[in-house]
């Protein structure tokens, strides 16, 4: 028989207002597992279970623990959302046992001590987590199979509280302990009925709505929904993100049609990156929680769901659910972190004149385990309710309501200014191409504490390099909130429960230590601070590792040579990497303007020594760089790897001297070919190329071979084939801003401007930038003309997110053994952090595999 969907009657509260009425969590779940029969309770990738069905594998779980010898509980629960596990764990709330559940994730340790400090009586676990279970309890009960009983749920069968537990006590919720030591938490009755009542209210959570959660059941969030949707008749549909592949979950999701989907910001950038152009019509909410989450993440979602609500739920482990923020289709959504919102029913909140928040409930958390520490924020009132004093800062909006501004314990004084992370995190995240950054205080206890900021670039854009997010920062704060480190990573570590992990974030060692000596290193330490926006430059500061790049440096040349009158080239820098060594450098240009190879022999202008080898350094690695791209972009290369692998690079001749460019990929391989072979006759070589580069490293290597020169490896960084072989119109492997779908394309003026260059590009000097645009036109034209030889050796292929071309067609131009790579960045990032630091692991364990043959 079909259940009525108005047969369960919906939360309430009682008449003064304070509480759920008449209300138990077990009583209510034992309700809704009674009263709507054969409504699904619960769908997960692999099988589907109805209310009725789970009422008697409920039923058979009561009887098996009172028959049990498992003590008094609480009990610890190591599962997967599965229905024989979600069987055993209302089995235990409905028997009025606590639970404690472990997130198969944790450590060892980490799990020995929550079960410690709760006292836990007895491990359940599923199967697939028995051995992580072993670790806690010489004999876990293990869960086979839903225990099913023909009994029906025993609504008024419920066993009272054990004595030993406090009244109402349903769980613990250790704390992530990102702010001090994890504390155990006391989640009762009217907590999770009082959240119940919020996603029931303002979610629409009710029979027959479909609920998607990706939310493990640890997390706090994930038992949250997993218990809402069934006290309030939903049908939650639940897969882990953590273990099925994006777009595998937007799928699921479209398939199962679920209406309201609770997840992370961080899933939530990860559906949209797999989208393909997907739709889901039948989303009416999305809901982000567990994290701050930026107006960019909801806009970008919005092609996924466009006629959803999207909405940012923010709770605790001690208040429940907090408050939420609604944005409805065609509102305007602010390109900011966004607002906490409006107070769940039931809690008032209050700021106080120094942003400290308090929030006043009946449906707050029984406080800590730890009596002392439940003293020192929690205050029972007459009237049944509670105070509870947060660690956070926040004003009141008219529109937004609650804005949060960050933790009151993670501010801290800096040149006797008080400094917020937050608010440095802001300026990070509003440029579009960051998607998420956090801050990290270090030396807070010192007379110098240290800020490291860290980013997380947007793979459909270029990844800003160090130096460019400091300029912005520059521009939008006050000096002293500037981070000492600005590190950009392909992704924020995180702990098992999705929180920002700051112990796993490692701090770069800066050490200034000798100030410019004055005269020529004071001016150009001077042009250095200027072009990289630092406060102060030690004389024996590295140039990359200050954050620079080719961009800046072509600044910095221009500046010498206006200043100077001297035309130094990226060969000087790479050669000269510090204030104290570039200003010796100056000095000898005044004198003479040659450059030298290794040993005295002079090299083309195009050769730049990005790590000179030593007399017993290994053989060099020999780097292409893209049209129009300088040496000096493959740096960040060169640093990542070992501090006795000499690094070659090649650019593209007319960059930076007056000469005809190579309007053929065999004449770039054969102007570079003899300094490869000058420097390294015998090999045997690693060749890398990037964009451009990679068709003239693939025709170097077939050279090398026919000359009896051994080629271990050839690394393609994001090469796009020419219509030779893709029989296409072809792709521009030179200028990144007509290849990458994240940026927007040339004017047709600026295209003209090019083509009208080609003709005297490299003999007229022009600007860099101009000068840049100009060869990137010729790379264009000598790509797409390009017809590839067959390469038999081994190669190791990188593609960018916009690089559609797939391993056939890479296989009949590289017939050996061969490997494909595939990067969540665009074309020009493929050699910039964080994606160059995965390529440069792999390139340096590779050359280590093969013996680190010396010259």
């Amino acid at each position: 028989m079909t259940p009525s969907l108005t047969a369960l009657t919906p939360l309430t509260l009682d008449t003064s207002g304070t509480h759920v009425a008449d209300y138990t969590v077990a009583r209510r779940v034992l309700d809704a597992l009674d009263t709507l029969g054969a409504l699904p309770a619960l769908c997960t990738p692999a099988e589907t279970i109805t209310y009725g069905e789970l009422g008697r594998a409920v039923a058979g779980w009561r009887e098996h623990l009172r028959a049990g010898d498992i003590g008094e509980g609480p009990l610890a629960f190591v599962i997967d959302v599965t229905a024989g596990s979600l069987a055993a764990l209302l089995g235990a709330i409905t028997e009025r046992i606590p639970v404690v559940l472990i997130d198969p994730n944790l450590t060892a340790d980490r799990a020995r001590v929550i079960c410690s400090t709760a006292e836990v009586t007895a491990v359940v676990c599923d199967r697939t987590h028995a051995g992580t279970a072993g670790a806690l309890t010489e004999t876990p009960v293990i869960i086979e199979t839903p225990v099913i009983t023909d009994a029906p749920p025993e609504r008024a069968a419920i066993t009272p509280p054990q004595a030993s537990t406090p009244p109402g006590l349903v769980s613990y919720q250790f704390t992530s302990g990102s702010t001090g030591t994890p504390k155990a938490v006391l989640h009762t009755d009217r907590m999770w009925l009082g959240d119940a009542l919020m996603l029931q209210e303002r979610f629409g959570f009710g029979p027959g709505h479909r609920v998607g959660s990706v939310l493990p059941a640890g997390f706090g969030a994930g038992l949250n929904v997993l218990l809402a949707s069934l006290m309030t008749g939903s049908t939650l549909l639940h897969a882990d993100a953590r273990t099925t592949a994006p777009e595998v979950l937007l799928n699921w999701i479209e398939v199962h049609s679920v209406q309201v989907l609770v997840a992370t910001p961080s899933l939530l950038r990860a559906l949209v990156v797999a989208d393909a152009g997907a739709r889901v019509d039948s989303l009416i909410r999305v809901v982000t929680t567990g994290e701050p989450v930026h107006g960019k993440d909801f806009q970008k979602a919005r092609a996924i769901a466009p006629q959803a609500v999207f909405t940012n739920w923010v709770g605790s482990s001690e208040t429940g659910g907090l408050a939420h923020r609604d944005y409805h289709p065609g509102e305007a959504i602010p390109q900011t972190l966004l607002p906490a919102g409006r107070p769940a029913p039931g809690k008032a909140i209050g700021v106080g004149p120094d942003g400290t928040i308090t929030v006043r409930s009946a449906y707050l958390s029984g406080g800590y385990l730890d009596q002392e520490a439940t003293a020192a924020v929690f205050t029972t009132h007459g009237d049944g309710t509670r105070s509870f004093t947060t660690g956070d800062r926040g004003r009141w909006d008219s529109v937004d309501g609650l804005v949060l501004l960050g933790r009151r314990d993670q501010a801290v004084k800096i040149r006797g200014y008080l400094v917020d992370p937050s608010e440095i995190v802001t300026a990070l995240t509003a440029a579009p191409d960051i998607i998420e950054a956090y801050v990290l205080v270090s030396g807070r206890d010192t007379s110098s504490p240290v800020l490291t900021a860290f980013a997380v670039p947007d793979g459909a854009q270029r990844s800003p390099v160090a130096a460019e997010l400091r300029q912005r920062l520059s521009a939008a704060l006050p000096s002293w909130m500037l981070p000492t480190h600005i590190v950009v990573l392909a992704e924020l570590p995180r702990t098992e429960r999705g929180k920002v992990d700051p112990s796993a974030l490692s701090v770069p060692t800066r050490v200034i230590g000798v100030p410019p000596l004055g005269g020529i290193e004071s001016e150009v330490a001077g042009i250095w601070r200027q072009a990289l926006h630092l406060d102060e430059i030690g004389r024996t500061e590295n140039y990359h590792e200050l954050g620079g790049d080719s961009l800046t440096l072509h600044s910095i040349l221009s500046e010498i040579t206006r200043r100077y009158g001297l035309s130094l080239t990226t060969a000087d820098l790479a050669a000269a990497p510090t204030v104290a060594e570039f200003s010796t450098r100056i000095g000898d240009a005044r004198r003479s303007r040659g450059r030298t190879g290794p040993a005295g022999r002079r090299t083309a202008s195009t050769t730049v020594a990005l790590r000179a080898p030593s007399d017993t350094a290994k053989t060099p690695l020999w780097c292409y760089a893209g049209a129009g791209a300088s040496a000096v972009s493959f740096l960040p290369l060169a640093t990542l790897l070992p501090d006795d692998q000499p690094v070659f690079a090649f650019q593209p001749f007319g960059l930076e001297e007056r000469g005809i460019p190579d309007w053929t990929v065999g004449r770039a391989a054969r102007r570079h070919l003899r300094d490869l072979q000058a420097i390294s006759p015998r090999g045997p070589h690693v060749l890398v190329g990037h964009s451009l580069g990679g068709l003239i490293a693939i025709d170097t290597a077939r050279r090398l071979d026919a000359l009896g020169q051994r080629v271990r490896l050839v690394v393609i960084l994001d090469t796009f084939l020419p219509p030779s072989v893709t029989g296409g119109h072809g792709v521009t492997m030179a200028a990144p801003t007509e290849v990458n779908a994240g940026e927007e394309a040339l004017s047709t003026a600026e295209l003209w401007r090019r083509r009208l260059a080609l003709p005297l590009a490299g003999i007229i000097r022009r600007p860099p930038e101009e000068q840049i645009g100009a060869l990137e036109e010729v790379g264009r034209r000598v790509g797409m003309l390009h017809r590839p030889k067959l390469w038999s050796g081994d190669a190791l292929v990188y593609r960018s997110r916009f690089n559609d071309d797939t391993d056939e067609q890479w296989r009949s131009v590289l017939t050996g053994r061969v490997e494909f790579r595939s990067l969540d960045c665009d074309h020009p990032s493929v050699v910039r952090a964080p994606s160059i630091n995965m390529i440069a692991g792999e390139v340096a364990a590779r050359i280590t595999d093969q013996g680190g043959e010396r010259r």
